[in-house]
């Protein structure tokens, strides 16, 4: 989409319906609507693209020309980041409130999980160069991943300890080691 997307006087559909707006127009060439073409200013008319789902549709309109698994990689760390951050921020306080820890070693217990996600890239490039691949890594320490935060879940609902340490050190393995992956 080289173009840029203007008024509605610029967008002609098939059906002769005045009341439409930009936004419907926006919308019905994003979801692959082939009754609508959208111009540039100057140029050729946009042919309507195809009936496509909507993960197609997104990949084109972000990552045009970009491989279908780039966006699964954007998507997997966008989540990743989210979800391993949003923990991070609460961490201490659980350690300290829930699990009787005392600050220093709530502190210490915080550092420890640290610790394993900035080493754990030595041993995602390690795997994703020399063994099984760059993609395969990442599937598999994304995996990794997702036990480590159920097994933290599961670890505070039982207010288990060992578990928790269990499940820190997974999630540090996981979000670390697909790094040198993405």
């Amino acid at each position: 989409m080289g173009g840029v997307l203007q008024h509605p006087s610029s967008v002609t559909t098939e059906e002769s319906s005045s009341s439409s707006s930009f936004a419907t127009a926006v919308c019905r060439r994003l979801l692959g609507n082939n009754k609508t073409t959208i111009t540039r200013r100057s140029g050729p008319t946009y042919k309507p693209m195809m009936r496509r789902s909507p993960h197609a549709v997104l990949m084109h309109t972000l990552l045009p020309g970009a491989p279908r698994c780039v966006l699964n990689i954007v998507v997997m760390e966008a989540m990743e980041r989210f979800s391993y951050y949003g923990f991070r921020a609460i961490l201490t306080l659980y350690l300290i409130d829930r699990l009787g820890f005392s600050p220093a070693g709530a502190v210490s217990t915080f550092e420890f999980s640290s610790a394993v996600a900035y080493s754990a890239p030595v041993l995602g490039g390690w795997l994703a160069d020399a063994k099984i691949g760059k993609f395969r890594t990442i599937l598999w320490l994304g995996v990794c991943y997702a036990v480590g935060l159920w097994a933290l879940v599961v670890a505070a609902a039982h207010r288990s300890t060992a578990g928790s340490l269990v499940a820190l050190a997974l999630v540090g393995l996981g979000t670390g080691g697909i790094k040198p992956c993405v």
